[in-house]
């Protein structure tokens, strides 16, 4: 439309017809720029959610193959009820 209006419809717009081809170029313009950045804003989504899917499938795959491993879990030393550490607290 840029290269029609400065080359072949150059002598046919004049006044009114010069104004309303020139803003329906612009709003054509405009409307590109819009559909894009919606694009954009959609693809964002849609790589945030599958990252999410593959985060939550990663580490249910990972509990699944801890809960049918045979080790058995690392035993954790108790304190006995009413002990306290000896280091004061701040």
């Amino acid at each position: 439309m840029l290269i029609w209006g400065q080359t072949v419809l150059k002598s046919s717009l004049r006044g009114g017809g010069f104004l309303i081809y020139w803003l329906v170029c612009f709003g054509f313009t405009s409307l590109a720029m819009v559909v894009a950045l919606l694009d954009i804003r959609a693809v964002r989504k849609r790589v945030r959610e599958e990252q999410h899917h593959l985060f939550n499938q990663a580490f249910d795959g990972s509990r699944e193959l801890a809960g049918k491993s045979k080790a058995s879990p690392i035993p954790t030393k108790s304190k006995p009820e009413g002990s306290q550490s000896s280091k004061p607290r701040k």
